[in-house]
């Protein structure tokens, strides 16, 4: 249902682009899903991976660009396993490594013990201060590929000194919780903070808590490790770009690989994040 209810959103473009077989090879399928006046578009799936990479790949890719550009994205972005097959055949395809991260799951409730509540509920005056955390924090390659797009109202916040310290948005789904912090690195009780949130979200086998961390953010790791959280494969963060290439896109004619604009079920590499309501986090 939430998978659903994410399509019905007007602001929410999906198209999925079919490279049909030939010579004995295996029909490529991809999709691409873009918020409406977001600066990214993203690459929800590419099957199946055993086929990449492939010859059809880099077709596949132009059609799932032009789509992105016509929608009036500026980049298309990707995560992908470094070891995945598709990792070279997306670099082949014009795609280019901005960061990487680690993704940690924590499954299991943490020890009964009182923990101060150290976090508030991000609010609209707060956007300047997120803003400004975000330009000090995260690298200038970073910034170029992925802009900021806040999401207030699934943000939590913390002030250390009358100072935003740090802010993390919250996208809770059926299968999870995903956080994405930014924290300042000044931060002394980042531990403190990190038990302080997963703490109050409940995490079950049924329901992780999963946190996202960037490479420039590995710091964030140790703590989450003493937490108990295990930790999935490295993954390379990336992006093409596309309004430079805009211009030419459109004097090209339709490719044919486009055969089908149906929409299969929810994006499997994506289920967590199919429900954006906010989260709500129980006070102590």
């Amino acid at each position: 249902m939430a998978g659903m209810l994410t399509r019905l959103r007007p602001t929410n473009e999906f198209f999925t682009a079919v490279a049909p077989s030939s010579d004995g090879t295996t029909a490529l399928i991809g999709q691409v899903f873009y918020h409406g006046g977001e600066k990214s578009a993203r690459l929800s799936y590419l099957l199946p991976l055993g086929q990449f990479p492939s010859p059809a790949l880099t077709a596949l890719v132009e059609a799932l660009a032009w789509q992105a550009g016509e929608w009036g994205a500026f980049h298309l972005l990707a995560e992908v396993e470094e070891r995945s097959p598709a990792f070279e055949g997306l670099r082949a395809a014009g795609f280019s490594t901005y960061a990487r991260q680690r993704v940690w799951r924590i499954d299991a409730p943490l020890p009964d013990q009182p923990v101060p509540n150290h976090w508030h509920a991000a609010a609209g005056i707060d956007e300047h201060a997120v803003r400004n955390l975000h330009n000090l924090v995260i690298p200038p390659l970073v910034q170029a590929a992925e802009p900021l797009n806040l999401h207030l109202s699934h943000g939590m916040i913390f002030h250390r000194g009358g100072e935003l310290a740090a802010y993390v948005e919250v996208i809770g789904g059926p299968n999870g919780v995903y956080l994405r912090p930014l924290i300042h690195p000044d931060v002394e009780e980042t531990p403190t903070l990190l038990t302080s949130l997963i703490t109050r979200l409940h995490p079950t086998p049924k329901r992780p808590v999963y946190v996202a961390v960037r490479s420039y953010e590995a710091w964030l790791e140790p703590p989450l490790e003493d937490l108990g959280a295990s930790v999935g494969p490295r993954q390379a963060l990336l992006v093409r770009h596309l309004a430079e290439a805009q211009h030419a896109m459109q004097a090209m004619p339709r490719l044919n690989i486009l055969e089908n604009r149906a929409e299969p079920g929810a994006p499997i590499a994506r289920n967590i994040q199919s429900n954006t309501d906010p989260v709500k986090i129980q006070e102590p």
